[in-house]
């Protein structure tokens, strides 16, 4: 059975209640919602072995939640409540990648949760043809690299810098 509504003129859907019922859940609903998305680096440090580098990072869990009027909210979450340890690691000559892991856990009431993402980019070396032709505005030189399969849009340097950052730091 179809769930209709007909309307006659001059009546609002809004009127029935119906619509007040469902906004109420969806509102209940979002507001459980919590995803962590990254941390705030309370420690941080760098360890360079020459073919390769890493960064670890550990601190509390910056978590994304919706607000009663349907928008993004991103809060830090106290220490005791979530942590988080991020680690980059950089392959220099081998295959030209950095690999990004994230380990996150919350504590929300009597639950807890365990979350990770691993992202994989290619290293934009800040020595190449394409991180000058960046800074120097070659824009031909850099889609010319693109179209070639040389370098990808989403290639970051050591630090997580993309070639539009890049850009427009020049």
């Amino acid at each position: 059975m179809q769930n209709e509504c007909a309307l006659t003129v001059g009546e609002s859907r809004s009127n029935t209640g119906l619509d007040n019922l469902y906004q109420n859940k969806v509102d209940v609903y979002l507001a459980r919602q919590s995803e962590p998305v990254g941390l705030r680096a309370w420690h941080w440090s760098i360890i360079d072995l020459g073919e390769c580098s890493a960064d670890l990072k550990l601190g509390p869990t910056i978590i994304r939640t919706w607000s009663k009027q349907g928008g993004l909210v991103y809060k830090t979450v106290e220490w005791n409540r979530g942590m988080s340890l991020a680690s980059t690691l950089r392959l220099h000559r081998i295959v030209r990648r950095r690999i990004r892991l994230l380990l996150s856990t919350t504590l929300k009431a009597y639950s807890f949760s365990f979350t990770y993402n691993i992202t994989m980019n290619g290293l934009l070396d800040t020595r190449g043809p394409a991180y000058a032709a960046c800074r120097n505005g070659d824009w031909e030189l850099l889609r010319s690299l693109i179209q070639r399969k040389k370098l990808g849009m989403m290639d970051t340097t050591a630090f997580g810098s993309t070639l539009l950052h890049v850009c427009f730091q020049a």
